[in-house]
């Protein structure tokens, strides 16, 4: 009805019917966000034709459902260039204030550069203060000549808009709407420092930002870059969340239904969500170039490749009987959070215990059990003291940080050295580097594990490396298969072959004692 309405204004416009055509067009407005944004677009983008997409209409609709309160916690996440700067943090302001009457609603604004909030608070205030504008509702929104800057515009109804950045604004205003765009940037995503900031700031600051804590609304709209960005943070705990979620490309398993009756509206695997403006080609080439990582967190909105990153998860395979075959020794293999630093960035003490077994004629490698958790160095002890017996371990492999040679050297003082040898490994390389020298062992499919709820949260865990939450268990990972690589058990088909052709090129072939 609203486009309908917006149409009919266009037909009459030139007519003598100014008055008519106007109070159509402030009718389609004031029923539609998508209307206002049609009309206002060659305003702030004159060479740019508004190419329209089903992806508008859901951000639209789900903004929509912010002002008459059916929504008040979303998350939106799309892939980079999908207008969602100039739809959220632009056009939705300066709806609410003139078409929905509400000129004195507050906006606080966050990206994760404060050059990006003022660049789109600039462009909002062109809206505001153009004549077109101000023709259809100046006589509701007038800017405060006397608050009028780069970092913040006030209206004479007491409403404003501030322009900060993530970590900033840590006292001061507070809003009813809190427009949270890009918090994390690419080149910073995989700083371990860079994210607890941000997330430190989503958990202490921003909650306390609002005018209303039942009423106000926050809106949180990015591209994914890491397992924990502040989407994951949203996504661990996401009650009274909305989560729109429109990947570049369709992918069934992963089907977006909101709680307002939206569903993404796709039903190919693989097709594309804007193709008028992203076709194939396109979408193909960055794809090529962007590589696994960045297509999986940026374009798929998951911030790993489907079917894992450096190990897949179908490299895996499942140990679908009762019992555990007859293991020819077993290996346990420690990481230990390093220091005071690492608890506080939440690490944890991890464990991995594998058994080694016999499939044909090569050693095959089972995920036995797993352990993680926070303790004192004393506990720690005990824990794994206490399952190496249990599990009946051989070997146990402590990474030779500083906890673990204390670990390894009060392991030896307390349980001795009767039951399995302790060894202290010094890593060499780093993490992502020391893991993709296990992959082609994953890939031959020797590394086996149980239907267990131990083994989901190892292979889970490693399958999403380096963009995991946690690294501790993908770090007793590696560390079990190189030592098991190194000490010539984990073999490649193409070594098995080669080491039999060296012992009949050395052994010879045995003749017989008297002729036959």
């Amino acid at each position: 009805m609203s486009t309908d309405l917006a149409v009919l204004a266009q037909a009459i416009a030139g007519q003598d019917m100014t008055g008519l055509r106007d109070e159509l067009l402030r009718e389609a407005q004031r029923r539609s966000l998508l209307d206002f944004i049609r009309h206002f677009w060659s305003l702030l983008e004159p060479g740019r034709e508004f190419v329209e997409g089903w992806h508008i209409e859901a951000l639209c609709e789900h903004l929509e459902a912010t002002v008459d309160g059916r929504i008040t916690r979303l998350l939106i996440n799309v892939p980079p260039g999908a207008a969602k700067s100039l739809i959220v943090s632009v056009f939705f302001p300066a709806w609410l204030w003139g078409p929905k009457e509400r000129p004195d609603h507050r906006f606080l604004t966050f990206a994760y550069s404060e050059t990006l909030t003022i660049r789109d608070l600039r462009r909002c205030r062109t809206i505001i203060g153009s004549a077109e504008y101000q023709r259809l509702w100046g006589h509701i929104v007038q800017v405060n000549p006397k608050i009028d800057s780069s970092e913040r515009f006030d209206t004479l109804s007491m409403g404003w808009r501030i322009a900060s950045s993530v970590t900033g604004m840590a006292t001061g205003e507070r809003g009813d709407y809190l427009l949270i765009d890009d918090p994390h940037s690419i080149q910073s995503a995989d700083s371990q420092l860079v994210r607890e900031t941000a997330l430190q700031w989503w958990n202490e600051v921003i909650p306390t930002r609002v005018n209303d804590p039942v009423k106000s609304v926050f809106i949180v709209i990015m591209q994914r870059v890491h397992s924990d960005d502040i989407s994951g943070a949203i996504l661990a705990n996401p009650d009274g969340w909305v989560h729109l979620c429109i990947p570049m490309r369709y992918d069934p398993d992963r089907h977006c239904t909101t709680e307002i009756g939206w569903e993404d509206p796709r039903t190919e695997d693989g097709e594309l969500y804007w193709d008028a403006r992203f076709p194939e080609v396109t979408v193909a080439r960055e794809e090529r170039t962007m590589g696994p990582f960045a297509v999986a967190s940026q374009f798929q909105q998951i911030p790993s490749p489907r079917g894992g990153g450096i190990i897949k998860s179908e490299w895996w395979r499942l140990w679908d009987q009762p019992a555990f075959p007859d293991f020819n020794f077993i290996v346990a293999s420690c990481d230990l959070a390093n220091s005071g630093a690492d608890i506080a960035r939440n690490s944890y003490n991890a464990m991995t215990i594998w058994g080694a077994f016999m499939r044909g004629d090569r050693l095959n490698f089972m995920l036995k059990f797993a352990w993680r958790g926070r303790a004192t160095t004393h506990e720690t002890t005990q824990e794994i003291g206490a399952l190496c017996r249990e599990h009946k371990v051989d070997h146990l492999l402590i990474e030779d940080k500083a906890s673990g040679a204390h670990v390894a050297s009060e392991i030896v003082r307390i349980f001795g050295r009767r039951d399995w040898r302790t060894l202290t490994i010094i890593p060499k390389g780093d993490k992502v580097g020391r893991l993709r020298s296990t992959d082609a062992i994953f890939a031959e499919g020797l590394i086996w594990a149980p239907d267990r709820e131990f083994a989901d949260m190892v292979i889970e865990e490693v399958s999403t490396f380096p963009k995991a939450r946690h690294d501790d268990l993908t770090d007793t990972v590696s560390q079990a298969i190189r030592f098991l690589r190194d000490n010539g058990q984990a073999l490649l088909r193409e070594e098995v072959e080669f080491e039999d052709q060296e012992r009949k090129r050395y052994r010879g072939v045995r003749k017989p004692l008297y002729n036959v």
